[in-house]
């Protein structure tokens, strides 16, 4: 039985961390303790002191990491018991707690990998006169957060990927510049619960500060007689928006001006060099007659831009004057990293395939 016996925590100096691995980049800090009295003074360990605790006694554990690293996870004799911090554990033996970093990386100029890379947050931002593109080529880029901004004309970094790579993210942003009061489509490439959206900071309200539509190709064809097409458009209050889905929405700029900072929030995001294909919709059209594809509403699930091909019309939507651009099968456009665009083709057409190869 552990009878109060003493726990031994020690400190390593940073120079003794080891540099970053190419495939695996833990850094790693044996810390020092604090703890509060019956006034709730705090007091710090220093090297080589006990923290003596009771049995089955709760120690808070809190780690700051420097601004250029990430928490990732508190671990006792290699193994991770916690990915919390602060964390609250329960002593029932002698251990020492150890807390993992990992460094954060902002990329601004054009990159191409050379390596494996596990990193903690990795920021992509807009260069100052050209889009910045990321060529992660045939390796793989591991990261705790995968950040991505995209201005307010839809402009956003790139990035590419070869057959065998790969871009992992435990959780990744989209930060968006949204005009106020007009209407923005927008598809991205991971499912977004609306409840993590966030305006300048604040939570998504539906009709405080934002609204969001959904286009509902179905009821449209259901609906729709000849001399009065349905509208398909569906309010969409809460729940998820399933990834590559076309959806839309505006922003009240009497909160906080003309053009806020919408954040998209997703988890567990995976994406590669692979074709993926996007299934086109069919429903029955009391207009068209047979099988119409018209209106289904999505997005490119890939993360660079792609050149419209033959054999399909593409509507897309210009926010400036509340219009639609028709490229029609023998016209070209291109589809921009996170827009929406409306999709029709002949009966014999039912999907769109896309790659992030470069």
């Amino acid at each position: 039985q552990w009878e109060k016996e003493q726990a031994e925590f020690t400190q390593k100096c940073r120079d003794s961390i080891p540099n970053l691995l190419p495939s695996f980049g833990y850094y790693h800090y044996e810390i020092p303790f604090s703890k509060k009295d019956e006034d709730d003074e705090t007091y710090s360990f220093k090297l080589g002191q006990y923290l003596e605790v009771e049995y089955k006694g709760l120690v808070t554990l809190t780690a700051t990491p420097d601004s250029n690293y990430s928490f990732i996870n508190w671990t006792v004799n290699g193994e991770v018991v916690s990915t919390e911090n602060p964390y609250t554990a329960t002593i029932t033996e002698d251990c020492e707690f150890v807390a993992n970093f990992l460094e954060n990386r902002e990329i601004d100029v054009d990159e191409s990998l050379n390596c494996d890379l596990t990193l903690g947050n990795v920021n992509i931002v807009q260069g100052e006169d050209k889009y910045v593109i990321l060529n992660v080529g045939t390796y793989i880029l591991n990261a705790q957060k995968l950040i991505i901004n995209v201005d307010k004309d839809g402009n956003t970094p790139q990035i590419s990927l070869d057959e065998g790579g790969k871009l992992i993210a435990k959780n990744i942003e989209v930060v968006k510049d949204v005009k106020g009061d007009i209407w923005t489509l927008i598809s991205l490439p991971f499912d977004i619960d609306i409840k993590d959206i966030t305006i300048e900071g604040a939570k998504a309200e539906i009709d405080v500060n934002i609204q969001i539509r959904i286009y509902d190709s179905a009821y449209r064809a259901t609906y729709s007689k000849d001399g009065n097409t349905a509208n398909g458009w569906k309010e969409k209050r809460s729940g998820i928006i399933p990834a590559n889905q076309g959806f839309a929405i505006a922003i009240n700029s009497r909160f906080e001006g003309d053009v806020q900072e919408v954040i998209f929030r997703g988890h567990d995001f995976l994406i590669d060099g692979e074709v993926k294909e996007l299934i086109l919709n069919r429903y029955e059209s009391i207009v068209n007659e047979g099988k119409d594809a018209d209106w289904n509403f999505l997005g490119t699930p890939t993360l660079c831009n792609q050149e419209k091909e033959n054999g399909y019309s593409l509507y897309m939507y210009n926010s400036e004057n509340d219009s639609y651009s028709e490229y029609s099968s023998s016209q070209t456009a291109t589809y921009l990293p996170f827009g929406a665009w409306f999709v029709q083709s002949a009966d014999d057409f039912i999907s769109l395939s896309f790659a992030t190869k470069s």
